[in-house]
């Protein structure tokens, strides 16, 4: 095989790999905020709390994806719909720039939260949740309901994205190295 049908089986095979590789999501936050009546009318949860305990999966490491999920277990003071809680875990996003909600701990928040399909209850920097000031949160003030709600399913491995292309760039390198090899070679000559 010549060294010009290699290049071109290589230039083929990035352009395949490119095509069969899902597309990479770029995440950035952009909504307008609500105002809060149009808020509490959408949201299931209504309330005033305390972050008493926050949970990551991936802890304070480096960010494998900046969608990653963080609860936040509140201790409730007041109730403004919903129902009655004396505590509640909510989740959002660890990033802003994935429209995490920004939650800090031993902070009061009015918080705008709705309930997905699982049961949990979620929110995010697109609700007009707001700080309160700063708490004094006992330790006992809220506790987690369970270990299996406490930690939201969070892939906190390699994503897939990232999977496909380190596949990718592995085939690219085999099929460069080949042509590159096969290019040493010198062709046969006719005697």
């Amino acid at each position: 095989m010549s060294h010009r049908a290699l290049s071109l089986l290589a230039a083929l095979a990035a352009v395949a790999a490119l095509a069969a590789a899902p597309p990479m999501t770029a995440v950035a936050c952009s909504c307008a905020m609500p105002n809060p009546v149009e808020a509490e009318a959408r949201a299931d949860v209504v309330f005033v709390g305390a972050v008493a305990d926050v949970r990551d999966p991936q802890g304070s490491g480096p960010a494998v994806s900046s969608g990653r999920q963080v609860s936040y277990l509140f201790a409730v003071e007041e109730i403004r719909k919903g129902p009655s809680l004396a505590s509640i875990v909510i989740t959002s996003s660890a990033d802003g720039a994935s429209c995490g909600a920004g939650f800090t701990a031993d902070t009061r928040w009015l918080v705008f939260a709705t309930r997905a399909e699982d049961g949990q209850y979620a929110s995010n920097l697109c609700e007009p949740n707001q700080s309160l000031g700063a708490a004094d949160v006992p330790d006992d003030a809220a506790e987690w309901p369970d270990e299996a709600a406490a930690t939201p399913d969070a892939n906190t491995g390699i994503p897939l994205q990232m999977a496909v292309m380190a596949v990718v760039v592995v085939g690219l390198a085999v099929v460069s190295a080949v042509a590159f090899l096969w290019r040493g070679r010198s062709p046969a000559r006719p005697t």
